[in-house]
């Protein structure tokens, strides 16, 4: 795939989760291109700064990628990755801390993070 038709399906990928948090009544917008020296996020939330939104989209995203990529970018930022294949459903990756973070405020869990691997 050249160059301008990866960037346009990242951009379109990023308009339609764009259009996913505005469905469900949440404020959102492209970031602004880091190739102009922005530091945005793909999507940001402005009612909700605090997550960093990476998106991706392809035949085969490469999502260990997007969430190194993420963590390395996300400027302090809960990283949120929003993922998915040609023609199949939109997908979310988090860390489990993110994701239980995520319940509390749902009112759904203590809002203590579960154990790690080894713990019991």
């Amino acid at each position: 795939m050249s160059g301008k038709t990866s960037r346009n399906k990242g951009k379109r990928g990023e308009r339609e989760v764009v259009n996913l948090f505005k469905q469900h009544g949440i404020e959102a917008r492209r970031g602004d291109s880091q190739s102009r020296g922005a530091r945005e996020a793909d999507v940001e939330l402005d009612e909700l700064g605090k997550y960093w939104i990476e998106v991706k989209l392809g035949k085969q995203p490469r999502i260990r990628a997007a969430i190194t990529q993420a963590e390395r970018d996300s400027d302090g930022r809960t990283p949120i990755v929003f993922w998915r294949d040609d023609r199949k459903d939109w997908r979310v990756d988090m860390g489990v801390g993110a994701f239980f973070e995520l319940l509390g405020e749902a009112g759904l869990a203590n809002g203590i993070e579960p154990a790690t691997k080894g713990e019991s």
